[in-house]
């Protein structure tokens, strides 16, 4: 038989819009009917529900709810009790550099990538809570709101060593936050 039937009323089944079928020996392995072939859960397209996840992702509101989500699930000491919180001091860095990375310079963005091949992509732009010392989890003094590629880039990047990685302009604004937060630190400059 080619797709399951409700045994009482006769009617073949459907999932999420699709006819679906049963496999394995104790039917356990559902096949859903695609464009005419059988397939896994996996290769189910949903590109209505991804359009409205990313929209509501990109948004400010669901970018940090997603951004405390995953510093709470790090290792690290996390200050902030809430994603209102986390928005709050984001909305105290705005007020101060605008929408500009405190490094790069570069506008920031907050855009969710949704499509299904995409999972895992960044954006190189988007906010990133970067922790200036990364020996300290992400408190207030400790955290600055970056680009996704300044992040990366930088690494577990020691003071002493911004000159030697990365170009005047970038290691003095990267140096100048660092001693504007942790004032009785030494860092050298060459």
């Amino acid at each position: 038989m080619i797709t399951s039937r409700n045994l009482k009323t006769g009617k073949i089944l459907t999932t999420r819009g699709y006819k679906i079928k049963y496999l394995g020996p104790s039917h356990t392995r559902p096949r859903w009917l695609v464009n005419g072939r059988w397939t896994g859960y996996e290769n189910i397209a949903y590109p209505t529900r991804r359009k409205q996840q990313a929209a509501r992702f990109s948004t400010e509101e669901g970018y940090f709810k997603k951004m405390f989500d995953k510093i709470n699930r790090t290792l690290h000491q996390v200050e902030f009790k809430s994603w209102k919180e986390l928005l709050e001091y984001w909305h105290q860095q705005k007020a101060v550099y605008g929408m500009k990375c405190p490094i790069t310079g570069d506008t920031l963005t907050t855009i969710r990538k949704m499509e299904k091949r995409n999972h895992g992509a960044r954006t190189p732009t988007n906010i990133s809570p970067d922790r200036l010392l990364s020996s300290k989890g992400y408190t207030k003094q400790n955290v600055l709101f970056v680009t996704v590629e300044w992040n990366l880039a930088k690494g577990p990047l020691k003071g002493h060593r911004v000159h030697h990685l990365f170009n005047s302009r970038i290691a003095n604004n990267y140096l100048k936050i660092l001693r504007e937060r942790f004032s009785a630190m030494e860092y050298e400059t060459e």
